[in-house]
């Protein structure tokens, strides 16, 4: 990794420094800590300690003095090569919550991405050895090495190596300078941009504050401490980092010891899910009927749609990607106008217009579930939807949409030609109201859902997930903007953001003033499988706030929201049955979010 040229002395200089730092080319041996909340198990002082009898596990033998509730919240798939802490660390306070969950890890990094990883902790030896060799991920225990897919590089490490994450979720602001491992470091306070709703993969929208120590010569991170709800979250940090070390020259500490027998448990579908048992089998029965709803939904979705009129606008070309080896690196000025930096809150009214060729999408998404292990393509949805969607007509649809905001927290979208489910999505950033034929679904606040999103903040470009190229200014819609290529990055450690390891490549225009994207195109073939553009982009009155509110006539059904089923206003027998199949469908919760933002 190369050397920081000169010190970083404003936020400008640190966004760019950010985005810049490359682990991959790193040759490092470290100790990593880490500590985080556990949201499985959280304490809540003076309620009963065991779950109703319909939840407790037989053998529970918890003490009837400790109280703990179940999160609501789905946890965090837990890092491969960490364990619960059976003997405290001593440098750690004997105080520490029992909710809180510890690792400390030797860590050693050679250039393309290889690493080992071993536990760290005092304590007898569990010999267990994470490492991968630009190929293959593999957990070496004492009696086999058993392979990982994908990136099993715990994602609090990765935090510390790859800060993209940083510049695409947070506005930040340069605090001083500091020293952590023994190196010179940046502070940095980050602040969330609160710009898009949460998804399953949005895990930084939880923290309302984050402090960072940069490494003033890497741009890593050499400590994290992350709040919630005004409380710590997660504290990360290096605690040593030596540069060039001797062992990072050897090959072999990259893959597990010569003799070891090495199994792929998700070479093969019947290992991964050839549970058996009468609890399986009711998770089964569920799925199916689950699926088999899904599945008549999508066709009779696709036979509702129309062909759009002979009156609408062409997809608008995107022009010639720049040819291989002959791109241009952005720059730090675009670095920074992606990210906004210096810009006030987001302020603007405009026109919307979407392309969708269906045939590229399904194209695209079906090589995309190809390509994974035989076990893992549950994740994209079972199979009949996949065949449902291959029956539907395929037809590039027109629809288009007037877009305000005002952030924070204020937006409006009317939804005028075109395949829409909904007329109005308003929010005043204290309620949000969604207008249908037949009810409004209200609720809480909420921020703007991705795909709009994706064009009031164009930061989600900065993330590891893409590689981007400049390629000069273009006006779009008669306002001027600076045209990038962003291609999806290689390696299984790059953060998959926002559709970087579906679509492999996109073309974006953004307006040089505002900072807001006025034309996203997803490329499937260098053809647009889906593009938005704006057009009529005016700046109201920093005043004018009228119109973020929903006016709902007398008589109106009014649903408050508590599931996706308030928006989708299905029956519920087809509720009952995708509550009865959620638990064995891998991918349930990505496919309804792909129902909501559909309906």
């Amino acid at each position: 990794m190369a050397a920081s040229k000169s010190a970083v002395t404003d936020t400008p200089g640190l966004v760019a420094f950010l985005y810049r730092a490359d682990w991959t080319q790193l040759s490092a041996a470290a100790t990593f800590s880490a500590r985080a909340e556990d949201p499985r198990l959280i304490r809540i002082p003076g309620e009963d300690s065991r779950p109703p009898a319909s939840q407790a596990a037989e053998g529970d033998e918890r003490d009837p003095k400790e109280t703990w509730r179940l999160a609501t919240e789905a946890p965090e798939t837990p890092d491969v090569y960490e364990e619960e802490d059976e003997d405290e660390d001593e440098d750690y306070a004997d105080d520490v919550p029992p909710h809180w969950r510890d690792s400390l890890s030797r860590v050693l990094i050679a250039p393309g991405e290889r690493y080992r990883i071993e536990d760290a902790r005092p304590g007898p030896d569990r010999g267990m050895v994470l490492v991968r060799d630009r190929e293959s991920l593999w957990r070496a225990g004492p009696d086999e090495a058993v392979r990982v897919p994908e990136s099993g590089l715990a994602v609090s490490l990765m935090d510390m190596l790859d800060p993209s994450w940083l510049i695409s979720y947070f506005d930040l602001e340069l605090a001083g300078a500091a020293e952590a491992a023994g190196r010179p470091a940046y502070r940095v306070a980050a602040a969330p941009r609160h710009v898009r709703a949460s998804t399953s993969g949005d895990r930084y929208e939880r923290f309302d504050r984050v402090d960072v120590l940069v490494d003033a010569e890497l741009g890593i991170l050499v400590r994290r401490e992350a709040f919630s709800g005004g409380q710590p979250a997660e504290v990360t940090e290096l605690r040593s980092l030596a540069l060039d070390p001797p062992e990072a020259s050897d090959p072999a500490r990259f893959r597990p010891p010569p003799g070891l027998p090495r199994t792929d448990p998700f070479a093969d579908a019947d290992t991964l899910w050839g549970t058996s048992g009468p609890g399986w089998r009711v998770v089964k029965t569920g799925a199916k009927a689950a699926t088999a709803a899904l599945a008549f939904r999508v066709r009779h979705a696709s036979r509702d749609q129309r062909a759009p009129a002979s009156s609408s606008p062409p997809v608008p070309e995107p022009g010639s990607p720049p040819a291989a080896g002959a791109a241009a690196p952005v720059s730090d000025d675009l670095v920074n106008l992606l990210h906004r930096t210096g810009l006030p809150p987001q302020r603007f009214a405009a026109g919307m217009r979407k392309w969708s060729d269906s045939e590229l999408m399904l194209r695209c998404g079906a090589a995309y579930r190809a390509a994974q292990p035989r076990g893992l393509a549950v994740v994209l949805g079972p199979e009949a939807v996949w065949d449902a969607l291959a029956e539907a007509p395929q037809l590039t649809s027109f629809q288009t949409a007037r877009l305000r905001v005002a952030l924070p927290g204020r937006y409006r979208i009317d939804y005028l030609d075109g395949d829409w489910h909904s007329s109005v999505a308003a929010c005043d950033g204290t309620r949000q109201w969604t207008v249908y034929p037949n009810r409004v679904v209200t609720e809480p606040a909420k921020p703007l859902s991705e795909d709009w999103a994706d064009l009031v903040d164009p930061a989600w470009l900065l993330t590891s997930g893409w590689r981007l190229s400049e390629a000069g200014a273009q006006d779009v819609g008669g306002r001027r903007g600076w045209c990038i290529w962003a291609d999806a990055a290689d390696g299984d450690d790059r953060r998959d953001f926002r559709g970087a390891r579906i679509f492999p490549r996109a073309a974006v225009v953004v307006d040089a003033e505002l900072g807001i994207v006025l034309r996203l195109a997803f490329l499937v073939d260098d053809r647009p499988a889906v593009c938005f553009e704006l057009h009529d982009v005016t700046v109201p009155p920093a005043g004018d706030v009228a119109g973020f509110r929903v006016e709902i006539p007398p008589g109106t059904r009014v649903v408050e929201a508590s599931s996706v089923f308030d928006y989708l206003d299905i029956p519920r027998p087809v509720r009952a049955a995708w509550t009865a199949g959620q638990a064995g469908l891998a991918g349930a919760s990505a496919v309804a979010g792909w129902l909501k933002r559909r309906s």
